[in-house]
């Protein structure tokens, strides 16, 4: 199962941030809760955390570009420890990171 990790509800008074340093790269694992970009704003620094467990897909947004409430910034891949279906196969996996 993919995640999309998206810009979170921004302060009342503010339009939109500037994406300004990504801390992990495509394939990385993360954790829950765990920071992956810092986000800038008129007023003040945000951090966007992970949304779930998992293996980071690509960067959909880069540094410097502005984004707004609820854009998808970055497709966390698969969460880890969690199969969608049963199998014996040899262990063929396709899973995107």
């Amino acid at each position: 199962m993919t995640v999309e990790v998206k810009v979170p509800t921004l302060p009342e008074s503010v339009a939109d941030g500037t994406l300004v340093n990504w801390k992990k790269k495509p394939g990385d694992p993360v954790t829950r809760g765990e920071n992956l970009v810092d986000l800038e704003t008129d007023k003040v620094v945000l951090d966007i955390p992970a949304p779930a467990d998992g293996v980071l897909g690509p960067i959909l947004r880069q540094e410097g570009d502005t984004v707004s409430t609820g854009d998808v910034i970055r497709d966390a891949g698969r969460k880890r420890g969690r199969r969608n279906h049963r199998s014996g196969s040899s262990g063929n996996s396709s899973a995107r990171a």
